[in-house]
């Protein structure tokens, strides 16, 4: 399992550095979604993601046009990889 680091981006984001997994998905969820309509989730610092990581940023990603936001995201060429292998690298807007 891995470990992770979340840390505030102000009002309207996050940074999370490390492995999205199973373990960590829901701190990764909770972090994003107290923050309303996220707008900014940076992951230039994560190095592993699972299919647990896609669910997480799949329900990120709803809360925050749900709420009226617009969520962009800031790829770690690891994510980056993971995005596209599952064909949804269009469906995010990367930085």
């Amino acid at each position: 399992m891995g470990h992770v680091r979340i840390t505030p981006l102000g009002l309207s984001g996050i940074s999370v550095a490390g492995a999205i997994d199973a373990a960590t998905a829901p701190a990764v969820v909770a972090a994003a979604t107290s923050h309303g309509a996220l707008v900014r989730l940076d992951l230039s610092g994560c190095t592993f993601m699972d299919s647990s990581g896609i669910s997480a940023l799949i329900e990120i990603h709803r809360h925050s046009i749900d709420g009226g936001g617009s969520l962009s995201r800031r790829p770690s060429d690891a994510v980056a990889r993971v995005l596209i292998i599952s064909g949804l690298m269009a469906t995010f807007n990367v930085e």
